[in-house]
């Protein structure tokens, strides 16, 4: 099988709280994952804001707008033992969203940061897009051409670029 190549978006945690990179779809988005694979390598771009669950009483950290990590995925997409409907609140008005689907991944580094601006050039995107509503059916993930991983990659580290891409 071949190896693939992924960018996702992540809220940024919430203050206090460890950032996990497991890879969670909400219930109609399993279409845009469906072809990911252990091995699979992953980047993470952490956006500036996310939702916060109501009731929580967290706040969030304010994110990298950037890309913050690779990692590989250990499996594939599978049904989230803990994806329950979760209600966040923006201020206005509540959100209910379903987590129904997780992929579990391994970090392969954290050392690198590509800035927002640096990866909407390299994927053709406006420089102000913010990469909200991003991926196929708006799901947060996209796969990408390895052309386009090991052009933001070598931005990220010059030494995973070597070994991924060379």
């Amino acid at each position: 099988m071949t190896q693939k190549y992924w960018i996702t978006t992540q809220w940024p945690p919430y203050e206090g709280e460890d950032i996990e990179f497991a890879i969670e779809l909400q219930y109609e988005d399993i279409v845009a994952g469906q072809d990911l694979k252990p091995d699979d390598l992953i980047l993470i771009y952490q956006l500036k804001t996310g939702r916060v669950e109501k009731g929580k009483g967290l706040k969030r950290m304010v994110g990298d707008c950037g890309i913050i990590a690779l990692v590989k995925a250990i499996d594939r997409f599978r049904k989230n033992p803990d994806g329950h409907c979760k209600t966040f609140s923006d201020g206005q008005e509540d959100t209910k969203m379903y987590w129904k689907w997780i992929a579990t991944t391994k970090t392969v580094s954290t050392d690198g940061y590509v800035s927002r601006e640096k990866v909407n050039e390299i994927l053709g995107y406006s420089p102000k897009y913010t990469l909200r509503g991003f991926g196929q059916n708006r799901s947060g993930l996209r796969n990408l051409t390895k052309s386009e991983f090991c052009r933001i990659l070598r931005k990220f580290s010059s030494e995973l670029y070597r070994e991924y891409c060379q």
